[in-house]
């Protein structure tokens, strides 16, 4: 029996869209490039409770972290930054951010990931009036920290796979921790359209009736909502 993340007898949710929010979860729930499990989903669960409560601290000015995080205090940090106002971010926060992670750039790199994944996980399902799927529980393993070559972009803050700055800025953003970009981008496969058709001006996918030129109107008015830097 297929496992689903929303129950497509309550709603009409994509099954493609569906399977892609469970896979996520489950990503979620292992051991990553910088960071285990653990601190995976203590990130996403602090970043979750930033999105609820945005008004509850101001962006810059988040919560202690808790007793027993396994989150570094710059790591919980990062999680309320981006949850509360990621638009407020600055490169000299960026700056800092990475000089107190373990791991640096790359580390940031997969959190930031993970927000991303996180923000639309978290908001989809109570938009259209489902519950938010609930966090896997930490599975036991170690981080790989493998590292492909890097180098420094212009037009991104972190470092990114070569060559650089060939690509759209958002699509070599998190080439710096592959498995993350390959999770991103499988998401965006979903929810948006596959990175391939991103170049084809007259695509839509099948059975909907929404063409690219709708997408891409949503996309910028959520963009402009969000305060999205892109």
């Amino acid at each position: 029996m297929t496992r689903t993340v929303y129950g497509v007898a309550h709603w009409p949710v994509r099954a493609e869209l569906d399977a892609a929010h469970h896979r996520w979860l489950d990503h979620v729930a292992v051991a990553g490039t910088w960071w285990t499990a653990a601190q995976r989903v203590a990130f996403v669960a602090a970043l979750w409770d930033a999105l609820d409560h945005p008004a509850a601290f101001a962006p810059w000015d988040g919560p202690p972290t808790p007793a027993g995080s396994p989150l570094p205090e710059a790591a919980f940090a990062m999680a309320h930054r981006l949850g509360r106002g990621a638009g407020t971010t600055t490169r000299a926060w960026y700056e800092r951010t990475v000089a107190e992670l373990p791991g640096g750039a790359p580390a940031f790199v997969e959190l930031a990931a993970l927000a991303a994944g996180g923000c639309a996980v978290a908001t989809f399902g109570p938009a259209l009036g489902l519950p938010r799927p609930a966090l896997r529980s930490a599975r036991p393993g170690e981080p790989s920290r493998v590292a492909p070559e890097l180098v420094d972009a212009t037009m991104n803050w972190v470092p990114v796979t070569p060559p650089a700055d060939q690509r759209p800025p958002v699509v070599q953003a998190f080439s710096a921790v592959p498995a993350e970009y390959d999770e991103v981008w499988a998401l965006a496969a979903a929810q948006y359209m596959p990175l391939e058709d991103m170049v084809r001006p007259d695509w839509q996918r099948p059975g909907s009736p929404l063409q690219r030129r709708h997408l891409e109107l949503v996309a910028a008015r959520l963009s402009l909502v969000r305060e999205c830097f892109y």
